[in-house]
This record gives C-alpha cells, structure tokens and sequence, in this order.
C-alpha cells in the first residue's frame, strides 16, 4: 500500500542534553522536572540527548507541559540510556496528546510491571452491543441487570465469551449459551483506561516516529498509538501518519496496541513473551495501517489481532508459539490482505471472522494446534498459494463462506483434512496438492483431500489429492468426499491417486463428474484394460464406473 509521504523529525537544529537541566540519570534521583524542562526549552523543535544512564521519571510529555511543542527528537545510546518509570507509577513513560513530527530513537523504555504495579484486565470489547460479532475469549461490559449499558460504573459485570456468535438483540439472550461471568476482581472495581501504563502513548500526534528502542516491563503495552479499547467517555483522537520501526518489546501485556488510528506503520520490530497480544489494532474507524516484517513470538493470546480496521495489510511477518491465533482479523468491511506471512505453534495460524472481500495469499502455516487458515462468516473471499502443512485439524477449514476461491495450495500431512468446506456456497477449489491428510486417522474416519459438508454449488477442478502412503497406512480416504445436504459439488480434471478408500464419493443427486484420473489399483481394474489407463465415476449411489483414459479419439 502506498501512504503519503511522511516527515519525520531529524537529529538537527537545537540540541540539549539533558543533563545540562540537572538530569543526573542515577537510577534513584527523579530526573523527571529537569528532563521536562530540557523538552520544554525547545520552542521550535530539535533534538533531547540522554548519555549514557538510567533516568528515572513520574512520566514526561515529548509534545511540551503544555502541549504545544512539535518536531521533537528524543535520542540516546541505545540501551546504555534506560528511561524508567518510578516504581508503583502507573503513569506512561512518554506520552504526546497532541503535536506533530516526534521521534523516539535509540532509547531504552522500562516500565512498572512487576515493580509495584500488576496489570488490570479490562473488558477486551468494552460495552456489549448487539448485532457485533465475538470470539472466545472476548470480554465485555454490562449493566447489573445484564443489559446493555453505555455507562461505566462500579457496579456493572463483565462477562467472557465462551462461544463464537454475532450477538443477538439482548444480552439475556445469549448469555446462557455464549457467555460466563468473569471471575477477574478487576473488572467490576476499577474503569480501565488504556491511557496510562504505557512505555510510549501516542494520541493525537501525527507524522512521527519510535525507532530502534528496547521496550520492555509496561504494564499496559510497550507502545500505545491511539486510544487503546477504552471506554466511550476515554476515547482520545487517535494518531496518524505514525511509523513503528525496528524496535525490541518483550515482558509487556500488549508489544504495540492502539485503538482509532490511520495511515499507522509497524515494521520490522520483534515482539516476545508479551501477556496478552503483540501487536493489535483495536478500532472500526481506523484504515490505512500496514504491520509488515516483525517477529511476534510467544504471546498469551493472539499475535497480531486486527478488529474492524479496513484498507490495511499484514504482510511479511514470523508469528509462533502464541497460545490462540497467529494473526486474527474480525469485522472488517474490507478486510486486509493477509500475505507472505509464517504462522506456526499457535493454536490457529490465520483466522478471519465475519468480514468481506478478504484476500490469504502466499503464507505459510505449520504445526498450529488447530487450523492452519480459519475463515468464517465471510464473504468474498481468496485463499491462494499457501502452505498449510502439519496442522493438528484441517490445513484450511471454511465455515458458512460464500462466494470463495481456494487456489493453489498446498495442504499435506494435516491431521484432519486438507481443506474443509462447511456450510458454505458457491466456491471454487482449483489447483494445489493435497497430500497424505488425516494424517493420525483421525478426527474424520473420512478425511479427505477436500471435505465438503452441507455446502452447495462447489466446483473442484485440477488439483491433487492423494495418499503416498503405503497400504493400510494410506488414512487419506478420498481426494473428494461430501456429506450431509451438500449437493450440486462438480469435479473436473483433478488426479486421485492413491487415497485409502476411493477417489471421491459424494452426497445429493445434482453433482457433475467429468472425468478424473483414479485411483485404481491393477487387481481391482476390469481384466481389459491397463492399470495406468483408467479413470472412474463415482455415481451418487456408491456404483463405480471403470473408462479407458484416452487423449485422442476412441
């Protein structure tokens, strides 16, 4: 995606050290006043240098006390310059709410977490609101009576799903099924709000950077640009034009998060052993955001969480051992391509819930404890050229899709089938190698190249699905096997070669089968003709039909 052309601020004009305003940079004296003055003196922007120390702060403002400096740099050696905040603070580090052309270079950033302050779990959602879609582990807010409620008090309950649903018209509603009080002290003492208890908070700034900084320890996250998922009466203006470049954030709840932002970039950091997310964009009026090349490495929950931005891209990153989803994209209108990407050690790798016009191309997804790539309630939407090997479910598993393309991928040695359609209508599965799936014998005992179940007007064509495995051992059982109402499913030119029971069998009676290459085995084969010239038909009743394979007229 091409942005405008950003201007960030540089290491030129003005410069002061921070020590020529008394910082002493000790670790115990609060260098707080003389490192705000240092900032406050530079009335037409410039550069703040910390030398080598450690500064400990209640919190600075890099867009002035007053909130009215711009194109400020604040620069250090590296992590030889640790900006802390004071033990039991729950202030941010650095923070801006307003202002422009900021950057935040080689600097390290502690915050308070394990020193005096412990992280208050607020409702992931905030409000609960009807028609919104929700996946387990969404948490939200309500009133004592457990209807919606637009208002923050003491007195209110939160609840956490426990079941994926778009919420109904009333809360009562679904409580019952898809929802359980949380037990978390917290929500129901405190309003949480995501201003503080960060290593850097961005709001309202624009065109500005944080590069090449080592975050760690925040309670909240290592870098907050926007609002964060704060409740109405919270909501700040946000950011834009923001670059995220090349910095290490580890031992925080969240690596980066942010509410409403625009034209936002992440690129390039590495994110690890994060509580919560490592990086997440958590706002419907945000677009124009880009997280491309970073590494996000063992987070408690998911790795990249995207919740309603549109028009943005995820590309190009290493996601692994995080305990949900690799990258989870929910509610967007148009949703972000997801591309180049290596998932793997995550209980998903890709999911994308209840968008539209979706594109999954080109990643990568390994050894996830579920499914490689997950989509559900979609529409529009491309899968195509990934790699979903090994997984413990399904290599790509669809669920109430319609008007869906599966091109060109590769699903092999998946422990249920290479691809699973479900409920879903009007879709394509052309090209791509389906190989050795079902791999442990189960879930399915008729795990299948591709597994159709209650889905219509399915088109398969050119791919193939087989079993290398020799005998018994072949746990693939067809290259094509539909079940339950599915009907109108139409294979063309694929190669089923090999699989454990037959080359398809198929449920309804308004399927269409042109030719395919089987796989027969010679002793099975009519005494007449050749093993390596047979195709066969599968009818709808289970009968087999047996036809010579020519290339030229009979």
């Amino acid at each position: 995606m091409a942005l405008t052309k950003v201007t960030y601020a540089m290491i030129d004009g003005a410069s002061v050290n921070v020590t020529d305003f008394g910082a002493v940079g000790n670790g115990t004296a609060n260098d707080t006043a003389a490192i705000q003055a240092a900032i406050d003196s530079l009335t037409s922007g410039g550069t703040v240098y910390f030398p080598k120390g450690t500064y400990t702060v209640t919190g600075l403002r890099i867009d002035g006390t007053a909130g009215n400096r711009s194109n400020i740099t604040l620069c250090g050696e590296g992590d030889s310059s640790l900006i802390q905040i004071a033990a039991s603070n729950t202030a941010n580090v650095i923070k801006s709410l307003s202002g422009s052309g900021f950057l935040i270079r080689s600097l390290k950033i502690r915050g308070a977490l394990g020193r005096g302050v412990q992280p208050l779990r607020g409702p992931t959602k905030g409000f609960w609101t009807p028609s919104t879609a929700y996946v387990i582990g969404d948490t939200v807010e309500v009133s004592s009576a457990d209807t919606q409620t637009t208002t923050v008090s003491p007195n209110n309950l939160v609840y956490v799903c426990t079941g994926n649903n778009t919420s109904s018209a009333t809360f009562l509603a679904d409580k019952a099924t898809y929802w359980a009080l949380s037990n978390n002290p917290n929500f129901n003492t405190v309003d949480i709000s995501y201003e503080t208890r960060n290593g850097i908070y961005l709001s309202g700034a624009t065109n500005s950077a944080i590069e090449e900084c080592t975050i760690v320890d925040c309670v909240y996250a290592g870098i907050n640009v926007g609002t964060g998922p704060v409740q109405p009466g919270n909501a700040t203006p946000g950011s834009s034009y923001i670059r995220v470049q090349n910095n290490y954030i580890d031992n925080c709840d969240n690596g980066v998060a942010g509410g409403e932002q625009t034209y936002v970039t992440y690129v390039g950091n590495n994110i690890k052993s994060c509580v919560n997310f490592g990086i997440v964009i958590d706002d419907p009026n945000s677009f124009g955001c880009v997280v491309s090349s970073n590494t996000v490495t063992g987070c408690g929950s998911h790795g990249i969480y995207f919740y309603g931005p549109d028009y943005s891209t995820i590309t190009g990153n290493t996601v692994s051992f995080c305990t949900n989803v690799g990258i989870l994209v929910i509610q967007a209108s148009v949703s972000s391509p997801i591309s180049g990407n290596a998932v793997s050690n995550c209980q998903q790798g890709i999911r994308l819930y209840n968008n539209s016009k979706a594109t999954i191309t080109g990643n990568t997804c390994r050894a996830n404890s579920q499914y490689g790539i997950s989509a559900e309630l979609l529409s529009e939407v491309s899968i195509t050229g990934n790699e979903c090997n090994g997984n413990t479910l399904d290599g790509i598993n669809l669920l109430t899709v319609s008007a869906f393309a599966i091109n060109s991928n590769s699903c092999s040695f998946n422990q249920g089938s290479g691809i699973s359609i479900n409920s879903c209508s009007e879709g394509t599965v052309v090209g791509g190698v389906l190989l050795n799936n079902n791999n442990s014998g189960s879930p399915s005992a008729t795990g299948a190249g591709v597994y159709i179940n209650n889905s219509t007007s399915i088109v398969v064509s050119g791919i193939r699905a087989y079993d290398a495995r020799a005998g018994g051992a072949k746990t693939q059982k067809y290259g094509v096997y539909s079940t339950g109402t599915s009907d109108g499913v139409i294979l063309s030119g694929n190669i089923f070669d090999g699989n454990g029971t037959a080359a398809f069998s198929l449920a309804g009676t308004a399927n269409k089968v042109s030719p395919q290459f089987g796989n027969m085995t010679a002793a099975s084969n009519p005494a007449s003709f050749s093993a390596t010239n047979i195709v066969t038909y599968v009818q709808p009743d289970g009968t087999v039909i047996y036809l010579p394979a020519r290339n030229g007229p009979w």
